[in-house]
């Protein structure tokens, strides 16, 4: 077993989310809480749940990261799923794979596109599915077989428009010193708030839409997020921000877990500082100020001397760009 095995147990994933996570007789309280919600799921679901589609848009990942994703999309329990794979590398690799994981209610539909940026990827998703509730899935994250469910029930509840995850790093080598601060999981597209759920400003990277109640806001604005190997972002937050402006509830659902697969070319201050120079970029394009998900915390303070210049850098950039 190689070095880096040793960072993808359940509690070593978590080992930057101390304050919700303690270990107990050598398994965690999330594990618990786990398996737990699964055997209750079981008991109350039944098929009868409203179906809907999940879309996931591969660019330039390998297609093992892919597959590895919808081998848990596979998996999905209580729910009825169309997977639209929007794939930028028609791979028949992925082709043959898909075929051998059809399930009867999880149905996938391969859907080769032109290499494009992931806001218009999401829009030819709003515009090629047939069900009110449409999922987002990235293409390097291994949702917990409960995902889809409980986004789905966070979409029942009144005037919810957006439904996000709790989205817990996979290191697959060891994490920067510096990963302890929320600052820099907000960089790699990670939301923590607990178990619990609540309404929040903002989702990130996996969550799920109520096309009905989006109005004439279901579009992702084009020249958001990332493209051409650029690592910006911001999409899911504009988003966000405009349906709450409507006087619809953006949803924190802690219960939908899903494990971001944090490949080692990103596990680099390198790639932290590129990622931090285009969302200063971003901020600057927008005119606001920085926006965290959570209060500063004492861990913060370290990683902001990282982060200040390469951020300062980029929004100065996007104020002269503008």
């Amino acid at each position: 077993m190689g070095s880096s095995a040793r960072y993808t147990s359940v509690d070593r994933n978590v080992l930057h989310n101390r304050s919700t996570v303690k270990t107990v007789s050598g398994s965690s309280v999330l594990a618990r809480r786990t398996y737990f919600r699964f055997g209750c799921s079981l008991w109350r679901r039944d098929m009868s749940a409203e179906p809907a589609t999940v879309a996931i848009t591969r660019s330039r990942e390998p297609d093992w990261l892919l597959v590895n994703t919808l081998r848990h999309l596979a998996r999905q329990s209580g729910v009825r799923l169309t997977v639209l794979v929007l794939d930028q590398q028609d791979s028949a690799v992925v082709r043959t794979k898909i075929e051998a994981l059809q399930e009867p209610e999880v149905r996938f539909v391969y859907a080769p596109i032109a290499p494009c940026g992931i806001s218009e990827a999401r829009n030819r998703a709003l515009q090629l599915c047939e069900t009110d509730l449409l999922l987002y899935c990235d293409t390097d994250c291994s949702p917990d077989p409960l995902w889809a469910g409980e986004l789905i029930a966070a979409l029942a509840e009144p005037d919810v428009a957006i439904a996000g995850s709790r989205i817990l790093p996979r290191w697959a080598a060891r994490p920067l010193a510096v990963a302890r601060s929320r600052l820099v999981q907000e960089m790699y597209s990670l939301l923590d708030f607990g178990p619990e759920s609540l309404d929040v400003g903002k989702v990130v990277g996996c969550y799920a839409v109520r096309r009905s109640r989006l109005g004439g806001e279901a579009y992702f604005e084009d020249g958001r997020g990332r493209a051409g190997g650029t690592l910006r972002g911001g999409e899911e937050t504009d988003l966000c921000r405009r349906l709450a402006a409507r006087g619809q509830r953006v949803r924190y659902v802690g219960s939908a877990l899903v494990w971001h697969e944090i490949q080692p070319e990103r596990i680099r201050y390198r790639w932290l500082a590129r990622r931090v120079f285009a969302q200063g970029r971003d901020r600057a394009g927008e005119g606001r100020a920085p926006q965290p998900s959570h209060k500063l915390a004492f861990s913060d303070l370290g990683a902001l001397t990282f982060i200040l210049p390469f951020y300062a850098a980029g929004y100065l950039r996007g104020r002269v760009s503008a």
